[in-house]
C-alpha cells in the first residue's frame, strides 16, 4: 500500500489510492457546480500523483519514525503537474498551488520548465503504472469539458476566475478528505447545511406577527417593500437592487427576498456581505432573532464573541469554527473585505470556499461604501458571478453607486430594482430637515462643542480619528461617548449597548463618532450633525436621525470644521464633488437620482482600477493580483489593549462580561504557548483575543516598539499594549505625549 499522509497519533495510515479517489469525487461534486465536474475529478486524481514515488514515500516513513525531527520534504506535486499539462495545460498551474497558492503565470512557467527534464517524465511514468496496476481511472479530457471551458473563459478574465473556481473545488476537497484522517475532530463537527425552505417559511411566520399591523408611515412601507421583496423573488436569477431609504427595512425584506428566491430557483445559500463589523454584529443578531441559534455563520474577526468566555470548547464555537474554513453553511453574515479580498485572493485557506459562492444568493449591503480604486475589479467580480456562475447578487442601499457607469466599464448586467417606486418611498418616509452649510461657513471645534451641549441626545459624526479627539477634548466631558476604532471591537459593542439604553430611557446622550456608524446601524437620535464629507455619508449619517419617524422632523446639520482633515484619496474628491453640487443647488437627498449623478461625476474624476489589477488579472498573475488587492492597507498589526469593561452604572446593570478575566486568561494563553509551543500562533487564542485588538500603522509600532514604550512584540504580527487604555478615548490617548492617532491606527 502506498500512503498520502501519516498517521495523526495512533490513527490509521491515509492510503493514497482512497485519497485520490475520494478527492476526485468530492472535486467533481464541488466543480459541477459551475458545469465542470469533469475538470474537478481530473484536477483531484492527479494532485497528489507524485506521493506514488518511492522518495516520498520513504519521507512518509522516516517522518512518521521521528515526529520530532524536520526532514527534507520531496516534491509530490511535480509528476501531477506534468500529467496535467498534457491534457489541460492550466491545471498543472492549479497542482502546483494547491499547497502554496496560486502562482503568477511567469513563475508557473519556470517551475514547469524545471519539471520536464527526465527525473520528472520518470515520476509520471511511474505514477501512473501504479495508476494502472490499482485499477486507478486514467483522467481524460472530454468534449463536456471543453465546452466548459470555452463557456466559462471566453475572456482573459473570465478565463481566470474560472480556474480561480476550479482551484477552490481542488483545495476544498484536498483539505476536507486529509482532514477525515489528520483530524477527525474537526471533522466531526462538520454538519450538513439545513434547507434553505425551512428558513423561508420560518421568517414567514415571524413577519406575519409584525408586518402590516400598524397603521405608522413607516410600518406601512416597511410592509409594502416586504411584499415587493416577495414578488421579486419570483424573478430568474441575476443582479437585483433594493433602493429604499433608511429605516425602511431593508435588512429583513432582503432576507425575505433571498431566501425565497434561493427556493424558488434552487439556489444553495444565502450570503450577507456587509461594510463594517457594526452592521454585521447587527444583521447576525437580527437574523439568529428570526431563525434561531446555530444556523447563521458569521465569518469575521469579532465572531469569536460568542465563543465560551473561558475558551472552553463547545459544538456551537467548533462548528463556527470549521464551517468558516469553506462556507459549508446555509446562511453566511461576513465583512465585504473577508468577500472581496478571497473572491482575488491566491491563498488556499481564502480560496477554498469560493465554489461555495456558486449558485447562491449574495446580498451586498451599502455598495457604495466600497472602495473606489478597487471598484472595477470588483464590479467585474460581480458580473462573473451573476453571467456565469449562477449567482443572484442583491445591492441594498438608501444611495446606489451609479451602476450604469460601472456597467459601461465591467459590462455589469442591469440590475432589476425590487423597491416599489424609489422616488415615491423617499418621498413618503423624509424624517429629517437638512441645514447646509453655506459656501464661506466653517466652525471651530469649540463652536461644534457648544451647540452639541445644547442637545439632549446628539450623534455628531466627523471624518477622522484625530477629529473625534478633538472634538470630544473641546467638549471635555465624562458623560460623552465615542465610536471610532481607537476603540477595540468589544468597547464598542458595549457602547452602542449604552447609547440603546440611554435614548431608550430618555437620557441625555451624546455621541462623537467616525464613519463606523454610518451606514446600516440601528441608532435612532433626535439630531445628528455631520462634518461635510462625501455626500452619500452625509445621507447615511441622517439615517441615524428620527429612524423610527417618532417625530415630524428630526434635524441634521452639516457643518465645515476649520481645522477638520479629511482622509486622501477618493474620499476627498467625493467631499469636493459635494461641495460643487451644493453650490450648484442640484442636492435633494430625498432623491435616488441625486446619488447616481453624484456618483458618476466621482467616477470620473478617479481612478476606478488604480493598481491595474485587470490587467494582472487577464494576465493570470494570480500572486500579483493577491498582493494589489487589499481593501484595507496591508501595513497594519494587531495590538492586544487592556480594555476593563464599562463601569455597571454606565450600563445601568452589573456586566454579564468580565473583559479584564477573559483577556488576561487568553493573553496567558498565547504568551504560554508562544514559550513552549513550536513557535506557530495558535489560531484558536488568536481568534478569541480579536475582540481586545486594534489595528495600528506597522511602522508606528516597530519604532515605538520596546518594553519601555508599553509596546510588546508576542510573536507574528501580534503585539500588546500594556500601558494604558482609556474608557472614552480607547488608544486615542495612549501616554501623556498623545500619539498622533491619524499614524497609530489603520481603520
Amino acid at each position: 500500500m502506498l500512503y498520502a499522509h501519516t498517521p495523526n497519533g495512533d490513527g490509521p495510515w491515509h492510503d493514497l489510492d482512497e485519497h485520490l479517489l475520494a478527492v476526485a469525487e468530492l472535486a467533481s461534486q464541488y466543480a459541477g457546480a459551475f458545469g465542470a465536474g469533469g475538470l474537478g475529478r481530473i484536477a483531484g486524481l492527479l494532485h497528489d500523483l507524485g506521493k506514488a514515488s518511492p522518495d516520498f514515500q520513504d519521507y512518509l516513513k522516516r517522518s512518521n519514525a521521528e515526529p520530532k525531527k524536520r526532514f527534507q520534504s520531496v516534491d509530490h506535486k511535480g509528476a501531477g503537474a506534468v500529467a496535467s499539462a498534457k491534457l489541460f495545460q492550466p491545471l498543472s498551474m492549479l497542482i502546483q498551488g494547491h499547497h502554496g497558492g496560486l502562482p503568477d503565470a511567469g513563475d508557473w512557467k519556470s517551475w514547469m520548465a524545471e519539471r520536464s527534464v527526465s527525473p520528472y517524465r520518470e515520476l509520471v511514468e511511474a505514477a501512473n503504472l501504479h495508476a494502472d496496476r490499482h485499477a486507478l481511472p486514467r483522467p481524460v479530457l472530454d468534449d463536456t469539458d471543453l465546452l466548459v471551458i470555452q463557456k466559462l473563459g471566453t475572456t482573459p478574465v473570465d478565463f481566470e476566475m474560472f480556474l480561480r473556481m476550479l482551484f477552490s473545488a481542488l483545495v476544498d476537497a484536498d483539505h476536507t478528505d486529509t482532514e477525515r484522517y489528520r483530524n477527525p475532530r474537526d471533522a466531526a463537527h462538520r454538519r450538513t447545511p439545513p434547507e434553505l425552505v425551512q428558513f423561508d417559511e420560518m421568517l414567514t411566520a415571524n413577519q406575519a406577527e409584525k408586518s402590516g399591523l400598524s397603521d405608522s408611515p413607516v410600518n406601512l412601507i416597511r410592509h409594502e417593500v416586504y411584499l415587493s421583496a416577495l414578488a421579486a423573488a419570483e424573478l430568474p436569477p441575476g443582479l437585483f437592487k433594493l433602493t429604499v431609504p433608511t429605516g425602511g427595512g431593508k435588512t429583513r425584506s432582503s432576507l425575505a427576498f433571498a431566501l425565497r428566491h434561493a427556493v424558488r430557483h434552487e439556489l444553495r445559500r444565502v450570503i450577507v456581505v456587509s461594510p463594517y463589523l457594526t452592521i454585521t454584529d447587527q444583521t447576525a443578531d437580527e437574523y439568529r432573532s428570526i431563525l434561531g441559534d446555530g444556523v447563521v455563520l458569521e465569518h469575521h474577526g469579532d465572531a469569536a464573541r460568542h465563543d465560551d468566555s473561558e475558551g472552553a470548547s463547545t459544538p456551537e464555537a467548533e462548528w463556527r469554527r470549521v464551517s468558516s474554513q469553506n462556507w459549508d453553511a446555509s446562511i453566511v453574515v461576513t465583512t465585504a473585505v473577508q468577500f472581496f479580498e478571497s473572491l482575488f485572493s491566491n491563498r488556499t485557506t481564502r480560496c477554498r470556499k469560493l465554489h461555495r459562492i456558486v449558485k447562491s444568493v449574495v446580498i451586498i449591503d451599502e455598495p457604495q461604501t466600497l472602495p473606489t480604486q478597487l471598484l472595477e475589479s470588483m464590479a467585474d467580480g460581480i458580473r462573473q458571478l451573476v453571467t456565469l456562475y449562477g449567482t443572484t447578487v442583491l445591492l441594498c442601499s438608501a444611495t446606489q453607486p451609479a451602476l450604469d457607469e460601472l456597467s459601461k466599464r465591467t459590462g455589469l448586467p442591469a440590475a432589476h430594482e425590487i423597491a416599489p417606486e424609489p422616488s415615491r418611498l423617499f418621498r413618503d418616509l423624509e424624517r429629517v430637515t437638512f441645514d447646509w452649510p453655506d459656501s464661506e461657513q466653517t466652525s471651530s471645534w469649540d463652536e461644534i462643542a457648544e451647540n452639541l451641549r445644547k442637545e439632549h441626545q446628539v450623534l455628531c459624526i466627523v471624518n477622522s480619528r484625530p477629529n473625534a479627539l478633538s472634538l470630544l477634548e473641546a467638549l471635555n466631558d465624562a458623560e460623552n461617548l465615542h465610536l471610532s476604532t481607537l476603540l477595540c471591537p468589544a468597547h464598542r459593542r458595549d457602547v452602542l449597548q449604552v447609547i440603546h439604553r440611554r435614548i431608550n430611557a430618555g437620557l441625555p446622550c451624546r455621541v462623537v463618532s467616525t464613519q463606523v456608524v454610518e451606514a446600516g446601524v440601528d441608532l435612532d437620535f433626535p439630531s445628528v450633525y455631520r462634518a461635510i464629507g462625501p455626500l452619500d455619508r452625509i445621507v447615511q449619517a441622517a439615517g441615524r436621525c428620527n429612524r423610527e419617524g417618532k417625530l415630524h422632523r428630526g434635524a441634521v446639520t452639516v457643518f465645515e470644521p476649520v481645522e477638520g482633515s479629511l482622509p486622501t484619496g477618493a474620499y476627498k474628491t467625493a467631499t469636493e464633488q459635494t461641495k460643487i453640487e451644493l453650490a450648484r443647488g442640484s442636492v435633494d437627498p430625498h432623491d435616488p437620482a441625486t446619488f447616481e449623478r453624484y456618483f458618476r461625476s466621482v467616477y470620473n474624476k478617479v481612478s476606478l482600477d488604480q493598481k491595474a489589477i485587470q490587467d494582472a488579472r487577464a494576465a493570470l498573475e494570480f500572486e500579483t493580483v493577491n498582493d494589489k488587492f487589499r481593501m484595507i492597507p496591508d501595513d497594519s498589526v494587531s495590538v492586544i489593549v487592556r480594555y476593563q469593561g464599562l463601569r455597571p452604572d454606565e450600563l445601568n446593570e452589573e456586566p454579564d462580561v468580565d473583559h479584564a478575566a477573559i483577556r488576561e486568561s487568553l493573553v496567558t494563553q498565547l504568551k504560554k504557548s508562544i514559550r513552549y509551543g513550536s513557535g506557530h500562533l495558535p489560531r484558536d487564542v488568536v481568534r478569541r483575543l480579536q475582540p481586545y485588538m486594534v489595528s495600528m500603522r506597522r511602522g508606528f509600532v516597530e519604532r515605538r516598539g520596546s518594553a519601555d514604550s508599553g509596546l510588546v512584540h508576542l510573536g507574528g504580527d501580534i503585539w500588546e499594549w500594556e500601558g494604558g487604555y482609556h474608557p472614552i478615548l480607547g488608544i486615542g490617548r495612549m501616554d501623556a505625549a498623545a500619539w498622533d492617532a491619524a499614524d497609530l491606527v489603520i481603520s
